[in-house]
């Protein structure tokens, strides 16, 4: 089986055992015996460390826990989980008249979202909900819903990137970039002229200044060049971790975890190599071997691509852990496949040179599980302060990555109407920034405007 994100059948599977394990999670909450399977739920984190002490809490648990339930009106989605929740609590609507459902037809599913997100921010005191929010990731098939402030969720579950803050394993690590105890002078504020403004407390981290490729291009296409400028024109040793420039990358991509631990294992680093060789291998193949340059010398068109890749040599001359391949390195194993450098003839029989290709391949897809989930629809990012991080692949040259008093990520924001208004674009990884490393006491924040 293909580990690329252009296998259709693969995406729906995955999706059909996203929304049969939050089938099952609902169940399991609203069950009323202990079990194994509770025992294992307990394990897991459904809040990015938040305690449950109240509705809006258990609710935020369920927006995140069951985040891929599909409805066709997204209202019903909402009131859904408000029936888990008085199942899971019992508590009286008539003491929370916030998470009251109401289905008269003047209530809007825009009125729904945007009552939901106060309602929750208000209670837990926490922005863990907005890091759903934002512009990227729709298509033209599941639009946002308009008119919606950037910072309100709309719960629609086809969104194309896994939310960081998706239920993960108790013993990680929890994200806390921004602070989880936020001081009461710099607790959210809702703007009491205009419901769509939310005014936060945030220190930015940089502006991105230089974008690698999408895992799309990288895994479909085998592009690469990019991601080879991005990482050429950065220090090699990264700054906010002390690892080299290339190990960041990686981990960068992975968002730093394997699923069940952060950092993730030092043995992922070796299946990431396995692909990045296998990818420049077929990048290649395919311009050697296409039908364009079938009449050219083979061997020019191989020394034209090592001269138009000549960042990736660079980063491989400076590389210490070797996950960047050199050219040698890449050259020995087109000998292995009956590509020499020099042109003279080597005859490797078609099956050994297809069985190389196979194992190489195979090799390869050790990685692609772990990047199909957490790097999926994202590219890197560099921002001019030296960080390094991982945001929605439309993401733009001239964006800024801040940090938001008691939002457990960063969030990339869009400047708009010159000065302290900022729309959410969606969030992001930025590594050795994730737990709090940027923040200190008694350092100056910002108060912006969020519409």
């Amino acid at each position: 089986m293909q580990f690329y994100p252009n296998n259709t059948a693969l995406l729906f599977m995955s999706l059909g055992l996203t929304f049969t394990v939050g089938l099952q999670l609902a169940r399991i909450w609203t069950g009323k015996s202990s079990s194994e399977a509770l025992d294992l739920v307990r394990e897991l984190d459904f809040m990015a460390g938040l305690e449950e002490n109240g509705p809006g809490s258990v609710l935020l648990k369920l927006v995140f826990g069951c985040y891929g339930f599909i409805a066709t009106k997204r209202r019903d989605k909402l009131y859904a989980f408000h029936g888990i929740l008085h199942a899971i609590t019992g508590f009286d609507y008539a003491q929370h008249p916030d998470f009251t459902p109401d289905y008269s037809t003047s209530t809007t599913e825009e009125a729904v979202c945007m009552q939901m997100c106060r309602a929750i921010i208000e209670e837990t005191g926490t922005l863990n909900l907005i890091t759903l929010a934002g512009e990227a990731g729709y298509n033209v098939l599941f639009p946002r819903l308009h008119p919606l402030p950037s910072w309100v969720p709309d719960l629609q579950p086809l969104r194309q990137a896994i939310p960081l803050l998706c239920p993960n394993f108790r013993r990680s690590r929890g994200y806390d970039s921004g602070g989880s105890q936020i001081l009461p002078v710099m607790k959210p504020v809702f703007d009491p002229s205009n419901p769509s403004k939310l005014w936060v407390y945030a220190k930015k981290l940089g502006t991105v200044c230089a974008v690698g490729n999408s895992w799309q291009e990288m895994a479909v296409r085998n592009q690469l060049k990019k991601t080879f400028q991005m990482l050429k024109s950065l220090p090699s040793i990264y700054p906010p971790t002390g690892q080299h420039i290339v190990e960041a990358f990686w981990r960068v991509l992975l968002t730093d975890s394997d699923m069940a631990n952060r950092p993730a294992h030092d043995n992922l680093r070796a299946y990431f190599t396995d692909w990045l060789m296998y990818k420049i291998i077929k990048l290649v193949l395919n311009q050697v071997d296409s039908l364009t340059n079938r009449r050219s010398n083979p061997v020019e068109e191989r020394i034209k691509f090592f001269q138009e890749c000549a960042e990736m040599e660079d980063l491989a001359t400076n590389d210490p852990t070797c996950i960047i391949p050199s050219e040698a390195e890449v050259q020995r194993r087109l000998v292995q496949i009956g590509h020499p450098a020099g042109g003279q003839t080597i005859l490797v029989p078609k099956e050994t040179k297809t069985r190389t290709l196979d194992l190489w391949k195979t090799l390869s897809h050790r990685f692609e599980p772990f990047a199909l989930y957490f790097a999926n629809y994202k590219r890197v990012f560099a921002l001019d302060s030296g960080y390094l991080g991982s945001g929605p692949q439309d993401l733009m040259v001239g964006r800024s990555v801040w940090l938001l008093s008691g939002c457990p990520t960063p969030l990339i924001l869009r400047e708009v109407g010159g000065g302290e208004s900022f729309k959410v674009v969606g969030e992001a990884y930025v590594h050795g920034a994730m737990f709090g490393e940027a923040i200190s006491a008694g350092m100056w924040w910002d108060q912006i405007c969020l519409v």
